[in-house]
């Protein structure tokens, strides 16, 4: 993709894989280590599995498992990598603060596994895509639900949004204006244009409503 930027176009550059749970007390560790070696599988070492909890037992449970889980995987050795370097469990004082810094993450993938899920969507501003429960894993967002699986990553969901239909669809701007409309507008048009020093642009507009300030 970055070989052919430029010539034409593309989405974005996506990757490494993220993904950050939110979880309180009454979550089940045995889920949210699970979605957490699902990330740290990829195998380029830099994925990052991040669980936000304020459960400090919930936290030492969710290390717990990650360690046993990664025992039985094939891979062992490569989430193992991608753990080290970018894995973590944090414990916050509160939801609200796992929000906010879910936010400063803006992850590629949030998984929210609380009680009340929907209560707590429209706090989050900043991720590629969002998961409801503890039913709706991650991986079913990649291979089953429909959604897009290319999703903004490294901090990118600040301000931008997964692939879709748009990014496939060219646009073209269309201006019309009326001299009527012109000569009512013409005039700020023409201190904007002389704000940014474009005295061209401004005779442009000025020459088509009379107000043309060359010398005769």
């Amino acid at each position: 993709k970055q070989q052919v930027y430029g010539i034409v176009g593309i989405e974005m550059i996506p990757g490494p894989s993220e993904i950050v749970v939110l979880a309180d007390a009454e979550a089940d560790p045995r889920y949210i280590a699970a979605d957490l070696l699902s990330q740290a599988e990829h195998g380029t070492g830099f994925e990052a599995s991040v669980c936000i909890t304020p459960s400090a037992e919930l936290a030492q449970s969710v290390r717990q498992e990650v360690i046993r889980q990664a025992e039985a995987l094939p891979e062992t050795a490569v989430v193992e990598t991608a753990l080290r370097n970018f894995g973590a469990v944090v414990v916050v004082p509160d939801l609200e603060t796992g929000v906010e810094l879910l936010n400063r993450m803006a992850p590629e993938h949030a998984e929210l596994m609380v009680a009340e899920p929907w209560t707590w969507l429209e706090g989050i501003k900043n991720a590629g895509a969002v998961f409801m429960g503890p039913a709706s894993t991650e991986p079913v967002g990649d291979y089953f639900a429909g959604t897009n699986h290319i999703l903004p990553t490294n901090g990118t969901a600040r301000y931008a949004s997964s692939l879709g239909l748009g990014d496939f669809v060219k646009t073209t701007s269309i201006v019309a204006y009326s001299d009527r409309r012109l000569r009512r507008v013409g005039g700020q048009v023409a201190t904007l244009a002389r704000a940014e020093g474009l005295e061209a642009h401004a005779r442009a507009v000025e020459i088509r409503t009379g107000d043309d300030r060359r010398e005769s």
